[in-house]
Protein backbone atom coordinates (compact mmCIF):
# COMPACT_ATOMS: atom_id res chain seq x y z
CA UNK A 1 0.00 0.00 0.00
CA UNK A 2 2.80 2.44 0.87
CA UNK A 3 4.41 1.73 -2.47
CA UNK A 4 1.19 2.72 -4.21
CA UNK A 5 0.98 6.02 -2.33
CA UNK A 6 4.64 6.69 -3.09
CA UNK A 7 4.23 6.32 -6.84
CA UNK A 8 0.90 8.17 -6.79
CA UNK A 9 2.65 11.10 -5.07
CA UNK A 10 5.33 11.11 -7.75
CA UNK A 11 2.68 11.29 -10.46
CA UNK A 12 0.92 14.18 -8.71
CA UNK A 13 4.20 16.05 -8.31
CA UNK A 14 5.01 15.50 -11.95
CA UNK A 15 1.65 16.96 -12.91
CA UNK A 16 2.21 20.00 -10.70
CA UNK A 17 5.64 20.67 -12.22
CA UNK A 18 4.24 20.25 -15.73
CA UNK A 19 1.43 22.69 -15.00
CA UNK A 20 3.92 25.15 -13.55
CA UNK A 21 6.07 24.83 -16.64
CA UNK A 22 3.07 25.50 -18.86
CA UNK A 23 2.22 28.71 -17.02
CA UNK A 24 5.85 29.84 -17.18
CA UNK A 25 5.94 29.23 -20.92
CA UNK A 26 2.67 31.14 -21.39
CA UNK A 27 4.09 34.08 -19.45
CA UNK A 28 7.23 33.98 -21.57
CA UNK A 29 5.28 33.98 -24.84
CA UNK A 30 3.08 36.89 -23.75
CA UNK A 31 6.15 38.83 -22.68
CA UNK A 32 7.90 38.20 -25.98
CA UNK A 33 4.84 39.32 -27.95
CA UNK A 34 4.65 42.58 -26.00
CA UNK A 35 8.39 43.14 -26.35
CA UNK A 36 8.36 42.72 -30.11
CA UNK A 37 5.40 45.03 -30.79
CA UNK A 38 7.65 47.84 -31.96
CA UNK A 39 5.82 50.09 -34.41
CA UNK A 40 8.82 52.33 -34.99
CA UNK A 41 10.64 49.73 -37.11
CA UNK A 42 8.51 48.34 -39.90
CA UNK A 43 10.56 48.39 -43.13
CA UNK A 44 9.26 46.99 -46.38
CA UNK A 45 9.14 43.20 -46.11
CA UNK A 46 8.82 40.40 -48.64
CA UNK A 47 7.07 37.22 -47.56
CA UNK A 48 8.13 34.29 -49.73
CA UNK A 49 5.64 31.42 -49.82
CA UNK A 50 6.61 28.16 -51.56
CA UNK A 51 3.47 26.27 -52.57
CA UNK A 52 2.81 22.82 -53.93
CA UNK A 53 -0.61 21.29 -54.25
CA UNK A 54 -3.59 21.78 -51.98
CA UNK A 55 -2.45 21.84 -48.37
CA UNK A 56 -5.13 21.34 -45.76
CA UNK A 57 -6.78 24.69 -45.03
CA UNK A 58 -4.82 26.41 -47.81
CA UNK A 59 -7.39 29.16 -48.38
CA UNK A 60 -7.46 30.06 -44.67
CA UNK A 61 -3.66 30.03 -44.55
CA UNK A 62 -3.41 32.41 -47.51
CA UNK A 63 -6.04 34.71 -46.02
CA UNK A 64 -3.88 34.98 -42.92
CA UNK A 65 -0.92 36.04 -45.05
CA UNK A 66 -2.96 38.60 -46.99
CA UNK A 67 -4.18 40.13 -43.72
CA UNK A 68 -0.99 40.79 -41.78
CA UNK A 69 -1.05 43.78 -39.45
CA UNK A 70 1.95 45.37 -41.14
CA UNK A 71 2.03 48.59 -43.18
CA UNK A 72 4.20 47.73 -46.20
CA UNK A 73 4.85 44.21 -47.43
CA UNK A 74 4.46 42.00 -50.45
CA UNK A 75 3.72 38.32 -50.98
CA UNK A 76 5.78 36.29 -53.42
CA UNK A 77 4.26 32.90 -54.12
CA UNK A 78 6.41 30.35 -55.90
CA UNK A 79 5.34 27.04 -57.47
CA UNK A 80 7.10 24.37 -59.51
CA UNK A 81 5.04 24.82 -62.68
CA UNK A 82 1.92 26.48 -64.10
CA UNK A 83 -0.18 23.34 -63.54
CA UNK A 84 0.09 23.43 -59.75
CA UNK A 85 -3.33 23.20 -58.09
CA UNK A 86 -2.34 25.89 -55.58
CA UNK A 87 -2.38 28.61 -58.26
CA UNK A 88 -6.16 28.82 -58.42
CA UNK A 89 -6.45 29.14 -54.64
CA UNK A 90 -3.78 31.86 -54.54
CA UNK A 91 -5.67 33.92 -57.11
CA UNK A 92 -8.97 33.40 -55.28
CA UNK A 93 -7.46 34.51 -51.97
CA UNK A 94 -5.95 37.61 -53.58
CA UNK A 95 -9.18 38.56 -55.35
CA UNK A 96 -11.16 38.03 -52.16
CA UNK A 97 -9.10 40.75 -50.42
CA UNK A 98 -9.72 43.18 -53.27
CA UNK A 99 -8.14 46.61 -52.86
CA UNK A 100 -7.05 45.74 -49.31
CA UNK A 101 -4.65 43.08 -50.58
CA UNK A 102 -0.92 43.80 -50.37
CA UNK A 103 1.12 43.58 -53.53
CA UNK A 104 1.61 39.99 -54.62
CA UNK A 105 3.11 38.02 -57.46
CA UNK A 106 3.40 34.41 -58.55
CA UNK A 107 6.73 32.95 -59.65
CA UNK A 108 6.90 29.80 -61.80
CA UNK A 109 10.23 28.29 -60.76
CA UNK A 110 10.55 25.45 -63.26
CA UNK A 111 12.55 22.29 -62.65
CA UNK A 112 15.56 22.40 -60.34
CA UNK A 113 19.07 21.91 -61.65
CA UNK A 114 21.92 21.25 -59.24
CA UNK A 115 19.97 21.63 -55.99
CA UNK A 116 16.76 20.53 -54.33
CA UNK A 117 13.47 21.70 -55.82
CA UNK A 118 12.45 23.75 -52.79
CA UNK A 119 15.85 25.46 -52.61
CA UNK A 120 15.57 26.22 -56.32
CA UNK A 121 12.08 27.66 -55.83
CA UNK A 122 13.22 29.94 -53.02
CA UNK A 123 16.18 31.19 -55.03
CA UNK A 124 13.88 32.06 -57.93
CA UNK A 125 11.46 33.84 -55.61
CA UNK A 126 14.21 35.96 -54.08
CA UNK A 127 15.22 37.13 -57.56
CA UNK A 128 11.71 38.54 -58.02
CA UNK A 129 11.24 40.55 -54.83
CA UNK A 130 10.61 44.28 -54.82
CA UNK A 131 13.76 46.44 -54.84
CA UNK A 132 12.54 48.17 -51.67
CA UNK A 133 12.75 44.96 -49.65
CA UNK A 134 14.76 45.16 -46.42
CA UNK A 135 13.38 42.10 -44.67
CA UNK A 136 12.84 38.61 -46.07
CA UNK A 137 10.38 36.28 -44.37
CA UNK A 138 9.77 32.66 -45.34
CA UNK A 139 6.65 30.68 -44.55
CA UNK A 140 5.28 27.42 -45.90
CA UNK A 141 1.78 27.33 -47.32
CA UNK A 142 0.59 24.90 -44.63
CA UNK A 143 1.18 27.51 -41.88
CA UNK A 144 -1.46 29.94 -40.60
CA UNK A 145 0.28 32.87 -38.87
CA UNK A 146 -1.50 35.33 -36.62
CA UNK A 147 -2.06 38.93 -37.81
CA UNK A 148 0.89 40.07 -35.67
CA UNK A 149 3.31 37.43 -37.02
CA UNK A 150 5.30 39.57 -39.45
CA UNK A 151 5.48 42.53 -37.08
CA UNK A 152 6.77 40.34 -34.26
CA UNK A 153 9.37 38.71 -36.49
CA UNK A 154 10.71 41.96 -37.92
CA UNK A 155 10.85 44.01 -34.72
CA UNK A 156 14.11 42.51 -33.30
CA UNK A 157 15.93 43.40 -36.54
CA UNK A 158 15.85 47.05 -35.47
CA UNK A 159 18.96 46.17 -33.48
CA UNK A 160 21.86 46.23 -35.96
CA UNK A 161 23.52 43.39 -34.06
CA UNK A 162 20.62 41.10 -34.91
CA UNK A 163 20.64 39.71 -38.43
CA UNK A 164 18.19 36.81 -38.19
CA UNK A 165 15.08 35.85 -36.30
CA UNK A 166 14.17 32.17 -36.14
CA UNK A 167 10.84 30.71 -35.29
CA UNK A 168 8.40 28.36 -36.94
CA UNK A 169 9.61 30.12 -40.05
CA UNK A 170 12.94 31.83 -40.67
CA UNK A 171 13.59 35.47 -41.34
CA UNK A 172 16.81 37.20 -42.33
CA UNK A 173 17.74 40.80 -43.03
CA UNK A 174 20.74 40.10 -45.24
CA UNK A 175 19.51 37.02 -47.06
CA UNK A 176 19.65 38.41 -50.59
CA UNK A 177 23.24 39.65 -50.54
CA UNK A 178 25.00 38.64 -53.77
CA UNK A 179 21.63 37.25 -54.96
CA UNK A 180 22.49 33.93 -53.31
CA UNK A 181 20.09 33.33 -50.49
CA UNK A 182 20.88 31.07 -47.58
CA UNK A 183 17.49 29.45 -47.28
CA UNK A 184 18.42 28.15 -43.82
CA UNK A 185 19.73 31.47 -42.54
CA UNK A 186 16.95 32.03 -40.06
CA UNK A 187 16.66 28.42 -38.99
CA UNK A 188 18.85 25.38 -39.42
CA UNK A 189 22.01 26.98 -40.79
CA UNK A 190 22.63 29.39 -37.93
CA UNK A 191 21.42 26.92 -35.36
CA UNK A 192 24.03 24.42 -36.54
CA UNK A 193 26.83 26.96 -36.82
CA UNK A 194 26.32 28.66 -33.50
CA UNK A 195 24.52 26.01 -31.49
CA UNK A 196 21.99 28.45 -30.04
CA UNK A 197 19.00 26.20 -30.18
CA UNK A 198 17.12 28.09 -27.47
CA UNK A 199 17.87 31.68 -28.38
CA UNK A 200 14.92 33.74 -29.68
CA UNK A 201 17.30 35.87 -31.80
CA UNK A 202 20.85 35.59 -33.06
CA UNK A 203 22.83 38.50 -31.63
CA UNK A 204 25.80 39.20 -33.88
CA UNK A 205 24.38 37.55 -36.99
CA UNK A 206 24.93 40.70 -39.00
CA UNK A 207 25.67 41.21 -42.66
CA UNK A 208 29.37 40.38 -42.58
CA UNK A 209 28.91 37.01 -40.92
CA UNK A 210 25.93 36.17 -43.10
CA UNK A 211 28.09 36.81 -46.18
CA UNK A 212 30.99 34.76 -44.88
CA UNK A 213 29.16 31.78 -43.41
CA UNK A 214 25.64 31.45 -44.72
CA UNK A 215 25.83 32.50 -48.35
CA UNK A 216 28.53 29.93 -49.16
CA UNK A 217 26.30 26.92 -49.64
Amino acid sequence: MYVFYFFASLIVLQGIFSLRGGFRFLTFVRGEMKRTEDKTYQPFASIIVPCRGLDQGLMMNLRALFNQNYPTYELVFVVDNENDAALKVIVEARDECGSRAPASRIVIAGSADGCGQKVHNLLRAVDEVDARCEVFAFVDSDARPSPAWLRALAAPLKDERVGARPGIVGLCRWAAVSRRICVRCGTLRLLRLWGRTREPTFVGAGRRRCDARCLKI
